[in-house]
């Protein structure tokens, strides 16, 4: 999933990637990838010619975005600026580690392209999983109303 949310963040937020050399640090096709990237060969199969790949330095920054994410929901926190706060704090914690070097735009647009990426990256996974909250709590709306139904004609 979140190497289609990042060929989706290239093709819908195109117009922050004024830079040809940061959208080739962000794009590329598929045999530009590692033949064993399964996110991509995966991504292929659904491919009907318009899908955007991403390099392979974008998907493993956004996996880390990811797993933020993640560590966040999980304790509850549902604010956008708690996400991404925790996604940058990581990001910062593994650069000065160097565990993680993060090689994608160009030098001069890294600082200011990055973090708005990171930004659009939450936005868009915000609006996935309020889709897929709303869809449970109808679930579980529509099963307790039949519940009560079931017992108004008992």
């Amino acid at each position: 999933m979140v190497y289609n949310l990042c060929g989706y963040l290239l093709h819908s937020r195109k117009y922050l990637l004024k830079c040809e050399d940061c959208l080739n640090t962000l794009e590329t096709s598929l045999e530009s990838l590692p033949p064993d990237f399964s996110e991509a060969i995966a991504t292929n199969r659904k491919d009907r010619g318009g899908l955007k790949y991403c390099t392979k330095e974008m998907f493993d920054l956004f996996i880390i975005v990811e797993e933020a994410y993640r560590a966040e929901v999980d304790l509850g926190k549902l604010n956008i600026l708690d996400w991404f706060e925790r996604s940058m704090e990581t990001l910062g914690v593994l650069v000065k580690e160097n565990k993680f070097n993060p090689t994608i735009c160009c030098d001069t647009h890294r600082k200011e392209l990055v973090g708005k990426l990171v930004l659009e990256y939450l936005i868009i996974r915000n609006h996935l999983e309020t889709k897929k909250w709303v869809k449970e709590f109808n679930q579980q709306s529509k099963s307790k109303s039949l519940r009560k139904q079931a017992k108004v004609i008992s």
